[in-house]
C-alpha cells in the first residue's frame, strides 16, 4: 500500500492535529507559537533544551532537523516562554491512492503506464511541496513538431503533456523538477522539459519511440 511521510504538530499532552505535509505543519506550528517567544528546542529523548532563539530562527531549525534529522516516530519539542511545549512530530501514513483512469483510451500502452506514475507521483510530492493541482495538457495531437517535418509522437497518441501547479495558481517549478527527475527513471526516451516551448509544461514521449507517418496523416 502507498505510504506518506507527514506530520504532526500539537500541544504536549493535549491532541495532536490530523497529519499534514511538511509545508503546512511548519506554517501551523508557527501560527500556533506566534506571540509565545522566545523559544528553546530539543528533540525528544535529549537531556537539555538549547539556547532561547526568536520565531523565526526556531522555525528555520525545527525545519531543518524534520527534513535531515528526525527518524519516523521522532519529534522535535519546542518550549514556549510560560514552559509549553509545542510537539512537532514525524510519522508514515498509509494511503490509498486511487489513480484516475488514462483520459485517452487509445492512448499506447507506453503512456498509460506514464499517465499512472506521474499520477502517483504527483500525490508523493503533495507529501513534500503541499497541495498540488494536476493539469492535463493532452495526449493526441495529430501534428508536425514545431518548426519541423517530423511527426510528434502525439500523433500516434504516443506523448503526454502534463504540469502540476499550486491550487488555483501558477506552475510548479520545484515540484515539476522533483517528479521528472523520476518519471526519467521510469521513462527516458523522450522528455522535454526546461527547453523551448517546454517551460510550463512536461512532455513524455512513451518508449520506444513511433516512427514514420501516423495512420492520421
Amino acid at each position: 500500500m502507498p505510504e506518506k511521510v507527514l506530520y504532526q504538530v500539537g500541544w504536549r499532552g493535549g491532541s495532536m492535529a490530523e497529519p499534514l505535509p511538511l509545508r503546512k505543519a511548519l506554517e501551523r506550528g508557527q501560527a500556533r507559537l506566534k506571540g509565545k517567544g522566545p523559544f528553546r528546542q530539543k528533540l525528544r529523548g535529549e537531556n537539555s533544551y538549547g539556547p532561547d532563539k526568536g520565531l523565526p530562527a526556531t522555525m528555520t531549525r525545527v525545519d531543518h532537523q524534520l527534513r535531515n534529522v528526525c527518524k519516523l516516530g521522532d519529534a522535535v519539542w519546542v518550549k514556549s516562554e510560560r514552559g509549553r511545549t509545542f510537539v512537532f512530530r514525524k510519522v508514515k501514513v498509509y494511503v490509498e491512492v486511487n489513480v484516475p483512469p488514462c483520459p485517452d483510451p487509445y492512448a499506447t500502452p507506453a503512456v498509460k503506464g506514464i499517465w499512472g506514475v506521474v499520477q502517483r507521483l504527483k500525490d508523493d510530492a503533495e507529501a513534500k511541496f503541499g497541495d498540488l493541482d494536476f493539469v492535463y495538457l493532452g495526449i493526441y495531437n495529430c501534428r508536425h513538431i514545431a518548426g519541423s517535418t517530423r511527426w510528434s509522437q502525439h500523433s500516434w497518441r504516443n506523448a503526454l503533456d502534463w504540469a502540476v501547479h499550486r491550487p488555483g495558481g501558477a506552475i510548479d517549478m520545484e515540484a515539476m523538477d522533483w517528479i521528472i527527475r523520476r518519471v526519467r527513471k521510469v521513462s527516458n526516451c523522450e522528455t522535454l522539459w526546461r527547453v523551448a516551448n517546454h517551460y510550463d509544461h512536461n512532455h513524455v514521449g512513451g518508449c520506444p519511440l513511433r516512427t514514420g507517418t501516423p495512420s492520421c496523416a
